[in-house]
């Protein structure tokens, strides 16, 4: 059951317009980039305690879930 809800989740991303695919990627480098532009230019960047290092902090949460989804894309793909 739960083998073919993950299918389907992956399914429905490798299916999605080559467009969209594109504009998630593009979010992920941004996410990304942020990331690590904020936290370099910090003195101490393990640290939270502006606005800014907050949104850094989402921003390293985000790019670790989208790593995580990129690597099961990858691996189901592998599979097939």
């Amino acid at each position: 059951m739960i083998k073919k809800n993950n299918e389907s989740i992956f399914k429905h991303f490798l299916f999605l317009p080559r467009s969209l695919q594109a504009l998630c990627y593009v979010l992920f480098l941004v996410v990304l980039s942020y990331a690590l532009i904020q936290g370099g230019t910090r003195d101490d960047p393990t640290k939270y305690t502006t606005h800014g290092d907050r949104l850094r902090a989402l921003c390293e949460v985000i790019s670790i879930i989208f790593i995580i989804f990129y690597v099961f894309i990858e691996i189901y793909q592998m599979q097939q």
